[in-house]
């Protein structure tokens, strides 16, 4: 895991794939304690091996949002103009949808639609001069509602989240 993101702030990729996959606040300053918390709440090995065993498997997915490395070049395409206006909170959403797509459980259309999603309400929060740390918070509650969730209702689940319905004016 650490040689994937160790040139890619590795405390940031943790927070982002904690916020992904975990409902509630967490700060970076908190993030060992708050990790260390959930973890030994049950004190269940095996809990253990599978948050380091999708960890490992998320930071494949967080290089390649930095390499733009997917088997798409439409969604590399993307990729390469999110990072132009600075969209690292999306990154928890991706975190979570982005290995759907590795594995073909949700297609190239809804990411893209997903990513055009992000792309319009970072430029619109930019516009009206809002600190993007408040878009994490949002993010988590996208990512909670995706749990266990079929991947191709993702986009339509995301859609009708209220800060996207009242950007969008659905």
């Amino acid at each position: 895991m650490y040689e994937n993101i160790k040139e890619l702030k590795p405390v940031e990729f943790v927070w982002r794939y904690v916020l992904s996959n975990y409902k509630g606040k967490f700060s970076k300053n908190s993030l060992y304690r708050d990790v260390c918390d959930r973890l030994l709440k049950n004190k269940n090995p095996q809990e253990f091996f599978d948050f380091v065993k999708e960890l490992n498997s998320a930071s494949t997915i967080y290089k390649q949002i930095f390499e733009y490395s997917f088997h798409s070049e439409k969604i590399n395409k993307k990729l390469k103009k999110l990072h132009l206006i600075e969209v690292s909170p999306s990154f928890t959403l991706l975190l979570k949808i982005l290995p759907y797509f590795n594995n073909n459980e949700i297609t190239e259309e809804d990411v893209l639609e997903i990513m055009n999603m992000i792309e319009i309400l970072h430029i619109r929060w930019g516009i009206c001069n809002q600190a993007t740390s408040r878009l994490d918070p949002i993010y988590n509650t996208i990512c909670a509602e995706l749990k266990d969730k079929d991947p191709k209702e993702f986009k339509n689940i995301i859609i009708k989240q209220k800060i996207l319905e009242e950007l969008y004016g659905q």
